[in-house]
């Protein structure tokens, strides 16, 4: 436990990519006072430089001086990859170190506006959907692009009637919808708003599985950390989980052939277009112009010169969904169909996917990815609408594809004497059973590479 500054730093493992990274610090009774934590940094002995860090309070000793903080940083500064991790050190900084790279909140009486330098996204306080809408800024556009709309919260909740020797199964859907909204922290490098709020049934006022979900958002960086909670408080004789998750509207610009579908598996990435250049005449300068698709470029046809190909792709076939199911710990499968109505067709299975999924077209699109994806099965993601001028991304937190969430007991009585179940009084009873997934969704310029 440290008693003086400086407080050197070392990565328990590296991060590969831009992210925020929050740590704590334990320190000894009377060893830190609150306005020396305003005025901490991270110091970088190589280039003589200081990043500035926001630092908060976690807990108090009974003298008032600090007995944890808490620390934000963004591991992308470029002062952090100049400089080697094992130089850094927690000092002070006398004056207080200016924050050049910041985000803002805006507050209205609808909704948190977040801008983070790199992405300005707009959350709901209240009511169904979660995200209005997020919008990537663009040195071309002052306005931005507008990467997604419509984030909320979806459920499946299937009830079963048995009876003379007939079994019904009835699906409802429910929306998330919020009942509270706090701003939590309002930077300046890292944002958190906390929602609360209940599933609630699309056609009727029946409500259900509260839920908490926090957004995290970094100065500098467009992805955004999502961390959602659900509660079972249902009967479990009737309303049992088949499905749970968060679903994305996402535009879709230009032509099919430009728009890209990507899921990780277990040895690369998925990738596939609702129009592939894939076609038994694909050779010579085409089949280049397939590579190029795989790898996410844009494509440019003439249409005079390459009219022929071009009256081939209308003839193909235009693939409008895509989904993943992680239907086991040792398994998953990925499925695509032209339309409603139509088959889904297997395109590839494999043992543990990674737990990404993007959508996007001309002007980039949204990736998504969860924590502990194989290891949080049945879990999924689904692309739908890739056709059209809007494209839905859901990832499942509880895939649909699997069997409903059972929460019944194994029996119908206690075997307290043979097997270890607490008192036969004590029943055992599901509600108020919580499970928390963790999200990152990346708001990207460009479709990611193979």
């Amino acid at each position: 436990m440290p008693t003086a500054l400086p407080i050197g730093l070392h990565w328990l493992k590296k991060p590969t990519i831009d992210v925020g990274v929050t740590w704590g610090v334990p320190w000894k009774k009377g060893a830190l006072d609150r306005e020396a934590l305003k005025n901490l940094c991270l110091s970088m002995p190589k280039n003589e430089k200081h990043v500035p860090l926001q630092s908060w309070p976690a807990a108090f000793w009974p003298d008032g001086s600090i007995k944890w903080s808490t620390h934000s940083v963004v591991s992308g500064n470029s002062d952090i990859q100049q400089d080697s991790l094992a130089t850094m050190t927690i000092n002070q900084a006398t004056p207080a170190t200016e924050v050049t790279e910041r985000l803002t909140v805006q507050e209205t009486e609808e909704a948190f506006i977040i801008d983070t330098g790199v992405i300005i996204c707009t959350v709901n306080k209240q009511g169904k959907g979660l995200i209005r809408s997020i919008v990537r800024r663009n040195p071309v556009d002052t306005e931005g692009t507008e990467v997604c709309s419509n984030g909320e919260l979806v459920c499946i909740r299937e009830q079963r009637d048995e009876g003379a020797g007939t079994l019904s199964i009835r699906e409802e859907r429910f929306a998330g919808r919020t009942l509270s909204a706090i701003l939590e922290q309002d930077g300046p490098v890292r944002a958190v708003v906390k929602l609360d709020g209940l599933h609630q049934a699309s056609h009727s006022a029946r409500e259900w599985l509260p839920y908490t979900l926090r957004l995290y958002f970094y100065a500098g960086l467009e992805s955004i950390r999502l961390v959602h909670t659900f509660h079972y408080d249902g009967n479990p004789q009737q309303d049992f989980i088949k499905g749970l998750g968060i679903e994305f509207t996402v535009p879709m610009r230009g032509p099919l052939y430009n728009r890209h579908v990507r899921f990780a598996g277990d040895s690369g990435l998925f990738s596939e277009s609702p129009k592939t250049l894939h076609t038994r005449r694909t050779k010579g300068k085409y089949r280049d112009l397939f590579l190029d698709q795989v790898a996410g470029c844009a494509v440019k046809f003439n249409p005079e010169e390459d009219a022929y190909f071009l009256s081939l792709l209308d003839d193909s076939a235009t693939w409008g969904s895509f989904r993943l199911a992680q239907d086991s710990s040792e398994h998953y499968g990925i499925w695509k169909r032209t339309e409603d109505g139509c088959a889904w067709i297997k395109a590839a299975e494999g043992r543990r996917a990674g737990g990404l999924g993007y959508v996007g077209a001309e002007g980039g699109g949204l990736a998504v990815g969860m924590k502990n994806f194989w290891r949080k099965h049945p879990a999924g993601m689904e692309i739908g609408s890739t056709a059209t001028d809007a494209a839905a991304l859901t990832v499942w937190f509880w895939s649909p594809d699997a069997a409903a969430m059972d929460l019944r007991h194994y029996d119908t009585k206690t075997h307290v004497e043979s097997s270890y179940e607490g008192a036969e009084e004590l029943r055992a009873t599901p509600f108020g059973i919580a499970n928390t997934s963790e999200l990152t969704f990346w708001c990207t310029a460009q479709t990611p590479g193979p």
